[in-house]
């Protein structure tokens, strides 16, 4: 039944992914314009070009692109992409990997755990169908390494109760190596706990902790495939402010953490809203399961608690857990946890943690549907299940817990009442069929009007780029970008929403963070140059002020200014710039009459610009014929820049605390400065030794492993597996 199961799921899949899909349509959310859009535009540009993405230098003045794990660089499956424009390419990506997470719960609930159909149906509607799955839809990085979450469990499932043993190692490391290629490290970083918890219980059931060595050893080989850009990540952080830019976001700012009063309807959904953001309080927190899964996720606990209390518990902690890390530093648990766990701060989106209990709840409602399959639903878990339910309705009406309203509260009843009478229903495949139909109407009521649907448009975003961007990328030099964020898309495009000046190729000396791309040295130069101490989980443009140096913006390599015309401090801002040199409705572009050039050089003689002759990213050649001096590039200062001049080596030095430079002697010379790192090519040597391993295990596995147990019955809750146990000689003993 797995391969009916796999087509059903495929089609809920493609009707909930299809606006991604159209091909008159493009899905325009605000990070297709500010971050993800811009980031694959870099890398498309530069292997198409036949050049590894090495360096982005169109924001923060020129940072490590490919070091970046959010760019997602070697992720294989991102090259298909690259034969579409970059907002087509996004969506089609999307809407494969939505579908390769929705067929992973699939493999997982029916062919590892062996629940019965439409258990795994069940699983992949709950989670994709959730508020995670509608937010992450349109978050391309954290969803790209959420696909493969599924996979890994299924890997480590069949590590502890499968066959070919070494063959399962090899399958673990892949995707162990994919999902850390993938993109998101923060939802890396939260799938880990949930991962560590799943090999507990496996460990727990099958007894064999020698399997811990494979789970290890997988692990390791994952992470040498990923080497190249593992490396290239942590040489970054050494140099990023990102500690600080992490404790600065975590917090509860609105939006980031959900709100214990609206937890109810943040699980359960509004039925009667079309807007679910308004509904639990901010896009991030969007989380809900719908009554009908959550009804199904409490009888899954019940029955697995019957049956084996111990795993059950530390499945029912770790989901709670998840809950009360959701919430944010208003919980002791996240803030001793802050404290505490190391690296806990790189995961500074609070919410997020609801992907956790989200994931256990899908598993816990295919339990139910399995046990009902089989009539193994007890009179006394649907009496506290139902008891529960009502308890929760009530708590959300006369308790601290927001009400959302008498009729959301009867709707949520409703359903519960609905769940309780399809699950009497004779025969046993009718009631599973029906509570299927239950939860893929609620929970498709909600995507009818999801993050994807409504972020529709008839032109990607490329094509949004009017006047100034246009002009901005055919002039020489950087630009800041003083405007205002407002929700209109165009608007954004054409005031350089940081990062959207690298959709068409203008250089900018600001920038929308990743995580690793603010530099200790980029606010340290900002912050001389705007005159105040700035704080880096904000923009440079979000909080500068007063008229404007133009020498140190002019150092930094800072051409032309771009106003908002309907700012109150315009007249402030544009003292001693010149123009404005171009007007697009309320947008003006001022030029710096400081800017001397990209290439300068200071002699004995003063500042003189230097011909650039060819540039690309990481690479720009210049011609000097003049006196004796210091030639600098606007390009952000990193020891990896090389420098050769006349075609010889010569040494890097840092000009302005900020940009690259060399001494060069009087008369013409040809310079070229090249960034690359020999990290990479390391980490590409570890990749390829790992690769080579997991080939040897795959070719040497001649020993059939079996496993204690057979491959059935297997609760992901109770985590009892019940078929009979096999003897040494694989025989099935009495």
């Amino acid at each position: 039944m797995s391969a009916g199961e796999h087509v059903a799921v495929s089609a809920w899949t493609i009707w909930l992914m299809w606006p991604f899909m159209r091909l008159d349509r493009y899905v325009v959310g605000f990070d297709t314009l500010a971050y993800t859009g811009p980031n694959f535009a870099v890398g498309r540009r530069q292997w198409t070009s036949g050049h590894i993405p090495f360096w982005d230098s169109g924001i923060f003045g020129g940072v490590p692109h490919l070091a970046n794990m959010q760019t997602g660089e070697l992720y294989p499956l991102k090259f298909l992409g690259y034969f579409f424009n970059s907002n087509r390419a996004i969506g089609l990506l999307a809407a494969l990997h939505m579908l390769i997470l929705a067929n992973g719960l699939v493999v997982l609930v029916a062919r590892r755990l062996s629940l019965r159909a439409p258990a795994g149906v069940v699983a992949a509607v709950a989670f994709t169908g959730s508020g995670m799955g509608m937010t992450k839809s349109i978050q391309f990085e954290q969803l790209l390494v959420l696909a493969w979450l599924p996979w890994v469990c299924v890997c480590i499932h069949g590590l502890f109760f499968g066959n070919h043993q070494r063959r399962w190692m090899v399958g673990l490391a892949v995707v162990t190596g994919l999902t850390l290629l993938a993109g998101h490290p923060q939802i890396v970083y939260i799938e880990l706990p949930l991962l560590l918890v799943v090999v507990a219980v496996c460990t727990w059931v099958s007894g064999d902790w020698k399997r811990l060595g494979w789970i290890i050893a997988a692990g390791a080989l994952g992470a040498m495939l990923a080497a190249p850009q593992l490396l290239l990540a942590v040489q970054a952080t050494s140099r990023a402010t990102v500690s600080e830019v992490a404790k600065a976001s975590a917090s509860d700012a609105t939006g980031f953490a959900v709100n214990p009063a609206r937890v109810v309807q943040t699980l359960l959904g509004n039925p009667r809203s079309l807007d679910q953001v308004a509904s639990s309080g901010g896009f991030e927190t969007v989380s809900f399961l719908g009554a009908s899964v959550g009804l199904l996720a409490l009888m899954g606990a019940g029955v697995s608690w019957r049956r084996r209390r111990g795993p059950t518990i530390l499945l029912v902690v770790t989901a709670v857990s998840g809950v009360l890390l959701a919430f944010g530093p208003s919980t002791f648990l996240y803030r001793a946890a802050r404290k505490i766990v190391p690296g806990f701060s790189f995961a500074r989106v609070p919410a997020r943690w609801m992907i956790i209990p989200t994931f256990l709840a899908a598993l816990a409602a295919a339990a139910a549907i399995d046990a009902l399959r089989v009539a193994r639903l007890p009179v006394q878990a649907f009496r506290k299940v139902l008891l529960a339910a009502i308890l929760i309705a009530l708590a959300s009406l006369i308790g601290s817990v927001q009400a959302p309203g008498r009729l959301v509260v009867g709707a949520w009843l409703g359903t519960a009442a609905l769940v309780v009478g399809a699950s009497w229903l004779r025969p046993r495949w009718l009631a599973a069929t029906l509570l299927l139909l239950l939860v893929v109407g609620e929970l498709g009521r909600y995507n009818t009007h999801s993050f994807g649907r409504s972020s529709l448009s008839r032109e990607p975003v490329t094509a949004l780029a009017g006047p100034v961007p246009t002009f901005l990328a055919s002039h020489p030099g950087r630009s800041l970008a003083i405007t205002n964020d407002a929700a209109d898309t165009p608007y954004l495009v054409n005031g350089l929403r940081p990062n959207a000046n690298n959709l068409v190729g203008a250089r900018s000396i600001d920038g929308y963070d990743g995580g690793i791309q603010i530099t200790k040295r980029w606010l340290k130069a900002m912050g001389q140059a705007a005159g105040s101490e700035l704080n880096p989980s904000v923009t440079l443009r979000g909080q500068i002020g007063g008229p404007l140096n133009l020498d140190a913006f002019g150092h930094l390599g800072v051409h032309y200014l771009v106003l908002e015309s309907r700012r109150d401090d315009v007249a402030v801002l544009s003292r001693g710039w010149t123009g404005p040199v171009l007007t697009d409705n309320t947008l003006q572009v001022w030029e710096n009459p400081r800017w001397v050039g990209e290439a300068t050089v200071t002699s004995s003689a003063g500042v003189s610009a230097a011909k650039v002759v060819r540039r690309r990213d990481g690479s720009v050649s210049v011609a000097t014929d003049g006196a004796a001096g210091v030639l600098r590039v606007d390009e952000q200062y990193v020891p990896e820049w090389q420098v050769a001049v006349d075609g010889k080596a010569a040494r890097l030095v840092e000009v302005d605390g900020f940009s690259v430079g060399v001494a060069v002697p009087a008369g013409q010379h040809a310079v070229t400065f090249s960034y690359g790192s020999n990290l990479f090519w390391r980490g590409l040597i570890a990749s390829g030794v790992g690769l080579l391993i997991l080939l040897a295990v795959l070719l040497f596995d001649r020993q059939r492993v079996v496993s204690r147990y057979r491959e059935i019955d297997f609760d992901p809750l109770s985590a009892k597996a019940v078929g009979r146990p096999r003897t040494d000689s694989g025989q099935t003993a009495v």
